[in-house]
């Protein structure tokens, strides 16, 4: 008997682990497709002051840079999409104390890679996954879930803000850089280099990177707004219907999904200053509820 909880205890901690792994993929392929853009621009940049056979390796270089990135968003997209679904079900095991195969994530297994899931199946056998709440004492599971949401909710508004806050300065050094190459270097180009087409190419190019940045800067800038909204609407009330729990567990998982993966280096700089400012508001809504259970 005492092996078989083992075992279940050991599948649901394989969920979160494979879980938190795919993210941490989606963080590598997020960076080597921001290096791919850096790649791509400087190519085109360097093809607009050289002639000859260099403009040929560039054009090549800027090509294969392109097609690296749009496939490394692809791949990206669908380990962040696995890596939620698998997180989904290891929150809902979690809250209800349910044993994780009764969710039949057979199907997801499947979708993930191999070695990913041979590393975490090692990793469950020695070290516990990442993941741990600041649940109450008592409670049934919509209970937990509702505190998990919460908790969730209050470390990713700041983590958001913070993810937001580096890509705005990263587009501002740009669009600085592509000011300084737009009004130093094209003027010292050849003849040919000061032809429209290429100024054109240049300013479709310099857009893509562009755009990239602006987008994930607005899409942390939201989904930070509403989970501060999220997490103040739970706090508002002292219990909260399970229907009403469920409605937010899937605005949570909405936004998170439809939000840029935070990255590593950012969560490790908050992580002490959120920890410490999380027991103190729970310890304050516990207060305010008039009971104390954690």
């Amino acid at each position: 008997m005492k092996s078989e909880s083992t075992t279940a205890d050991e599948s649901s901690r394989l969920v979160e682990t494979i879980a938190f792994e795919l993210f941490g993929t989606v963080q590598t392929f997020e960076r080597w497709r921001f290096d791919a853009h850096i790649i791509f621009f400087t190519a085109t940049i360097i093809s607009l002051i050289t002639t000859g056979y260099v403009v040929y390796v560039m054009t090549v270089i800027s090509l294969i840079s392109g097609v690296t990135a749009f496939v490394l968003r692809l791949l990206a997209n669908r380990h962040n999409f696995l890596g939620h679904s698998l997180h989904r079900i290891a929150m809902l095991a979690k809250a209800y104390s349910m044993n994780s195969d009764q969710f039949d994530a057979s199907y997801l297994f499947s979708k993930v890679p191999v070695k990913i899931h041979k590393n975490c199946a090692q990793k469950v056998r020695s070290v516990s996954a990442s993941g741990e709440y600041t649940l109450p004492n008592s409670g049934d599971g919509t209970s937990q879930l509702r505190w998990m949401i919460q908790e969730n909710a209050f470390f990713n508004a700041t983590l958001y803000a913070a993810c937001a806050e580096k890509a705005q300065k990263t587009l501002w050094f740009i669009i600085i850089l592509v000011l300084l190459c737009t009004f130093l270097i094209v003027p010292l180009a050849d003849g040919q280099g000061k032809d429209v087409l290429l100024r054109g190419v240049l300013a479709i190019f310099s857009v893509t990177i562009l755009y990239d940045q602006a987008e994930q800067c607005a899409n942390w800038k939201f989904a930070s707004r509403l989970m501060l909204d999220l997490e103040n609407e739970l706090a508002r009330f002292k219990t909260v219907p399970e229907h009403r729990v469920l409605l937010l567990f899937s605005n949570y998982q909405i936004v998170i999904l439809g939000a840029p993966a935070i990255e590593e280096k950012i969560y490790q700089r908050n992580r002490d200053k959120l920890n410490f400012g999380w027991k103190h508001r729970a310890a304050a809504l516990q207060n305010d509820w008039g009971h104390n259970d954690l």
